[in-house]
Parts: C-alpha cells; sequence; structure tokens
C-alpha cells in the first residue's frame, strides 16, 4: 500500500505578510506569489509596529532559508502597488525598512568590527 502524498507547505507562505494571488494567471505577468499583501490597523503607530514584526520575520526566513531575495521581492511588490494602498500602508512600511536599516546598520558594524569593510565614510 503507498504512502499517501503530504502536500510540502513551502516556508515563505508561513510569513504574514506573503499571499498566494487568487486567480493568477501566467499572462499576468507578475509572480504568483503576492510579496507584500498588508493590511492597514487604520492606526499608524500600530501600524509601523506590525511593519516592525513583518521585518524581524523577513530577516529570519532569509537567514534560515538564503532566502536574500525575499527583500528584493518584498520591496517590488511594494512599490508596485496603486498609490492610494501604499499610502494607506505607509506605518508598515516605515516599521518594515526602519526595522531592516536598523539591523543592517548593525551588520554593518559587526563587519566593520571584524575586520571586514574595506569601506567606511
Amino acid at each position: 500500500m503507498r504512502k499517501p502524498k503530504t502536500k510540502v507547505i513551502n516556508p515563505i507562505t508561513r510569513l504574514f505578510f506573503v499571499k498566494d494571488r487568487p486567480n493568477w494567471k501566467p499572462e499576468d505577468g507578475r509572480h504568483p506569489r503576492d510579496f507584500w499583501a498588508v493590511n492597514t490597523t487604520g492606526d499608524y503607530s500600530a501600524d509601523c509596529a506590525l511593519g516592525v514584526e513583518f521585518a524581524r520575520q523577513a530577516i529570519d526566513y532569509i537567514n534560515a532559508h538564503d532566502g536574500d531575495e525575499l527583500l528584493g521581492w518584498a520591496v517590488f511588490d511594494m512599490i508596485a502597488k496603486p498609490e492610494e494602498s501604499l499610502k494607506a500602508n505607509r506605518g508598515v512600511v516605515v516599521g518594515f525598512m526602519s526595522e531592516i536599516a536598523r539591523h543592517a546598520a548593525y551588520g554593518r558594524k559587526l563587519l566593520k568590527e571584524a575586520g571586514q569593510v574595506t569601506w567606511m565614510p
């Protein structure tokens, strides 16, 4: 008797800001997955906190799965959104990008301390 197939879940789909696009078709010219599927809470501070959490998820995913491309995909989908969506979700974007910048700056500092930075203004 054969073992039933188990559906393999791509770990990227566990990120709260990544969703499969409903009714996706190849001729759409986009990836079947939306890497910036966020909704506003309606409160700027809460949205910033949400963006920080999304950034931490992204960083953890990148580290665990060698997924450097995730950040580019998220930013690409961020800027591809209609302007009204970007305005509504600006707190999420600000929180996300601020946390990414904070981690990048800290990582850069550690690299400098380890003597692995060749240029520093």
